[in-house]
C-alpha cells in the first residue's frame, strides 16, 4: 500500500516542522451545525485560527489540515473540482471555507505554508456508531448487527464518494512531504472518484454481513425525509491531487468495507464471545465475501 511505503521511505524530519490537523467538531455533518451554529464556529473556525497562530509561533514550516467536501455547497456539477465552489448549505460548510481562507492569509502574511484536504465521506475501523449524528457506515453496521432498523434519508439515490481511511493516510503523508512549491498553499479533494448511492451502500453492507447474520437476508431499509443541508450528489475529482501530490486511491469501497466489517465483527465478538467468537476467527483468516476479492490479497496494506 502506498501509505505504508510513504511511511517507510519518506523524508525524516523533526516533528515540529509539520502540523497535521484532523480535529473537528461535528465532522462533516451539516444538520448538527444547523442545530448548534455557535458551537460549530467556535470549534471549527476559531479553533482553527488558534491552531494556525500556535503553529506559526512554534516555527512550523507547514500545516496540513482537514477541509471538507461541504465547501462545494450547492454546486450542481456531479463531479466536484477544487476551483468551483457553490454557496454553503450549512454553518459547518461555512467554517471549512473560512479555514481555507485563513490558511491562505497566513501563507501570504506570515509565510506559513499549508495544504487543505477536502475529505469526502471517509470511513474505516474505529468510527463511533453512537449518537444522532454518527457517520452513515458505522451507524448502519451497528444497527444491522444489533437487529435494529436501518434508516435512509430520502429515496436512497443520494450519491456519495466513500473513501477508505487508508487512502486518507496516504493523502496526509503526501501533503506533509510534498517538495514542489506548486503543491503548497492549495486545497485538494480526497476521495475515491467513484460515486455510490445510499441504496447501493446499504446492499454492500447487508451482503457483507449476511454470511454471519442470516436474518439480514430479508432486511430492507426504512426511508424517511431528506435531511436539511444535505447535498444530493457529492463525488470527488482527484485529478489535481494526482498531478501535484501523486495521490492515487488504493482501496475500492468494497475492499474498504470488507476490512471495516471485520473490525466491527471482532468488536462484537469481544462483547458476545459465545455468539460470535468461533465464526469470526474463521472470517478473519481470509474467507471470501460478496464485497470483492479475498482478504488475503490485502493483508500487506496498513489501515
Amino acid at each position: 500500500m502506498r501509505a505504508a511505503t510513504l511511511i517507510q521511505s519518506g523524508p525524516q524530519v523533526p516533528t515540529r516542522d509539520f502540523v497535521v490537523m484532523v480535529a473537528v467538531l461535528i465532522s462533516g455533518l451539516a444538520a448538527a451545525s444547523i442545530a448548534e451554529p455557535l458551537l460549530a464556529h467556535a470549534s471549527n473556525a476559531t479553533g482553527f485560527l488558534h491552531m494556525l497562530v500556535a503553529a506559526r509561533e512554534a516555527g512550523a514550516r507547514r500545516v496540513v489540515y482537514a477541509s471538507s467536501s461541504a465547501a462545494y455547497g450547492d454546486d450542481a456539477a456531479p463531479l466536484k473540482v477544487e476551483a468551483v465552489l457553490g454557496q454553503p448549505l450549512s454553518p459547518y460548510a461555512v467554517t471549512k471555507t473560512v479555514n481555507e481562507l485563513y490558511a491562505g492569509a497566513f501563507a501570504r502574511c506570515y509565510g506559513l505554508a499549508s495544504v487543505g484536504l477536502r475529505y469526502f465521506n471517509i470511513f474505516g475501523p474505529r468510527q463511533d456508531p453512537a449518537g444522532a449524528y454518527a457517520a452513515v457506515i458505522p451507524a448502519w453496521i451497528d444497527a444491522m448487527i444489533r437487529g435494529e432498523p436501518v434508516h435512509i434519508n430520502g429515496d436512497g439515490e443520494t450519491v456519495r464518494d466513500f473513501c477508505y481511511v487508508g487512502d486518507v493516510v496516504q493523502a496526509n503523508l503526501l501533503a506533509a512531504t510534498a517538495e514542489a512549491p506548486a503543491a503548497l498553499n492549495q486545497s485538494y479533494n480526497v476521495g475515491l472518484n467513484a460515486g455510490t448511492t445510499l441504496n447501493q451502500l446499504f446492499e454492500l453492507i447487508r451482503a457483507g454481513l449476511e454470511p454471519r447474520l442470516p436474518h439480514l437476508r430479508s432486511l430492507r431499509p426504512h426511508y424517511r425525509a431528506f435531511r436539511d443541508g444535505d447535498i444530493r450528489r457529492s463525488q470527488a475529482d482527484v485529478g489535481k491531487a494526482g498531478r501535484l501530490l501523486g495521490y492515487r486511491p488504493d482501496w475500492s469501497v468494497g475492499e474498504g468495507l470488507e476490512r471495516t466489517l471485520d473490525w466491527y465483527l471482532r468488536q462484537q465478538a469481544k462483547k458476545s464471545p459465545d455468539t460470535w467468537g468461533g465464526g469470526n476467527r474463521a472470517r478473519a483468516g481470509g474467507s471470501r465475501t460478496p464485497l470483492g476479492r479475498a482478504r488475503q490479497t490485502k493483508t500487506a496494506r496498513a489501515a
